[in-house]
């Protein structure tokens, strides 16, 4: 004697409920992240010249852009160039861009955002008034409360420059 279960046969609105689901699984595109963050990838010369590596600069690219959600476009300008050191690979950096807004200002867009999931922390950032630092010991005493410093990508996921999606200067 057989101890498997019987199953009903699927019959009606059932199995065509089952077959939408299956169709909708089969054809829906992979999940990628809610929003209109790109990123414009601004190629130099020696990585024009590359097939491979301009080929895995873009599809780190697209990876990026599959999981971050701020309706931004982030312009990177790329290239492969040699170092002095041979234990360095690569370096970043920001060009000569004013990085320094007004602390408040960077604050409060961010105390904004503590209502989205995971977010509520930034409720309790304190204002430059609240601010305390304590610098060690023969740190530069130049320190102002009153600026913070914030890359471009970030000043426009954070609403900070006037068209984040048109904007082309490098980031």
């Amino acid at each position: 004697m057989s101890t498997k279960a019987r199953r009903a046969p699927i019959t009606g609105r059932a199995r065509v409920r089952c077959a939408t689901a299956l169709l909708v699984l089969a054809f829906a595109p992979a999940v990628r992240a809610v929003g209109l963050f790109k990123i414009d990838l601004i190629a130099g010369p020696a990585l024009q010249a590359d097939e491979q590596a301009l080929g895995a600069f873009r599809r780190a690219a697209a990876d990026w852009e599959a999981v971050i959600s701020s309706p931004i476009k982030v312009n990177v300008y790329a290239d492969l160039l040699p170092f002095q050191n041979p234990n360095i690979i690569g370096a970043t950096g920001y060009g000569n861009e004013n990085l320094n807004l007004d602390y408040d200002t960077v604050r409060d867009r961010m105390a904004a955002r503590a209502n989205r999931p995971g977010n509520g922390i930034l409720a309790h950032l304190p204002t430059s008034a609240e601010l305390k630092v304590n610098l060690p010991p023969g740190a530069d005493a130049t320190y102002m409360t009153g600026t913070i410093g914030i890359l471009r990508a970030n000043q426009k996921a954070l609403g900070l420059i006037a068209d984040p999606l048109t904007d082309r200067r490098r980031d």
